[in-house]
C-alpha cells in the first residue's frame, strides 16, 4: 500500500503497532475460548496461554490493514506544497502567488481577500481543521510579502466595530526602491494593478480606534 508522505497519515501509522498488538490479543482470547468450547469435558478449567499465536498476529494485520485503508479513504486529498524556484522574489513564496497578490487591484488587501480570492498557496488541511487559509497562515504570508518591501501588515478596526482586521497596505509605487520596481517587472505586475487609481479606496471601511488596546498596529 503506497503511503503519501504527510503528517496526518504518519500519525495514523505511528499508532498501528500498538493497535495491532491489542487486536491480536483479542483474537488470541477468542481462539482459546472457541477451542475450549470444543472440549467435551465441561468441568475442565480453561487453559490460558499468555503467548499470542502467529495465526492471531497475521489475522490482526489483515484487520488493521483494512482499517488503515478506510481511514485514508476518508481523509482529504493531500495538497501538493509548491516550492519556490531558485531566484524567486521571496524565498518562501512562489512567484506566481506573489504576482497574484501584488496584482490584486486594491491598495489595501484584507485577510478575507486573501482567502476569498486564493491569493496565497493553500495550506494542507489537518485532522483538527480543513481550512486551507487559516488566519495565522494568511498573516504569515502577508508578513513575508511585507519583508520583500512592497507594503506593511497592520491590524485595523472596522468603522462601527471593535473587531480587528488584518490588512496589507501597499507602498506608494514611487516610494519603492529600484530593486523592488525591477522585481515588479519580473513578476509582470503593472503599475495600474499594483497602485489603483484611487489610493483612498475602502478607507471609509476602516478607522483607528480610540481604545489604546485596539489602535493601528504595524507588525
Amino acid at each position: 500500500m503506497a503511503i503519501p508522505d504527510d503528517d496526518n497519515r504518519r500519525g495514523i501509522l505511528s499508532k498501528s503497532k500498538g493497535q495491532c498488538a491489542r487486536i491480536a490479543m483479542v483474537l488470541h482470547a477468542l481462539e482459546i475460548a472457541l477451542d475450549d468450547d470444543e472440549n467435551e469435558d465441561e468441568a475442565a478449567p480453561i487453559s490460558w496461554s499468555t503467548i499470542v499465536s502467529k495465526r492471531s498476529v497475521e489475522r490482526a494485520n489483515v484487520i488493521l490493514d483494512y482499517l488503515i485503508e478506510q481511514k485514508f479513504a476518508l481523509m482529504h486529498c493531500e495538497i501538493a506544497i509548491e516550492v519556490p524556484q531558485a531566484g524567486a522574489v521571496h524565498p518562501l513564496i512562489p512567484d506566481r502567488y506573489m504576482t497574484k497578490f501584488l496584482s490584486f487591484n486594491k491598495q489595501k488587501i484584507t485577510a478575507s481577500d486573501v482567502s476569498q480570492y486564493r491569493l496565497m498557496p493553500p495550506s494542507p488541511s489537518t485532522q483538527l481543521s480543513k481550512n486551507k487559509y487559516p488566519v495565522d497562515k494568511v498573516r504569515e504570508f502577508m508578513q513575508n510579502v511585507s519583508e520583500a518591501g512592497f507594503g506593511t501588515v497592520c491590524e485595523e478596526v472596522r468603522a462601527g466595530s471593535k473587531r480587528k482586521c488584518t490588512t496589507f497596505n501597499k507602498h506608494v509605487l514611487e516610494d519603492l526602491t529600484n530593486t523592488q520596481q525591477e522585481a515588479l517587472k519580473k513578476l509582470r505586475v503593472d503599475s495600474s494593478s499594483f497602485q489603483p487609481a484611487s489610493l483612498n479606496e475602502a478607507a471609509s471601511d476602516f478607522s483607528l480606534s480610540t481604545d489604546s488596546s485596539a489602535n493601528y498596529i504595524a507588525i
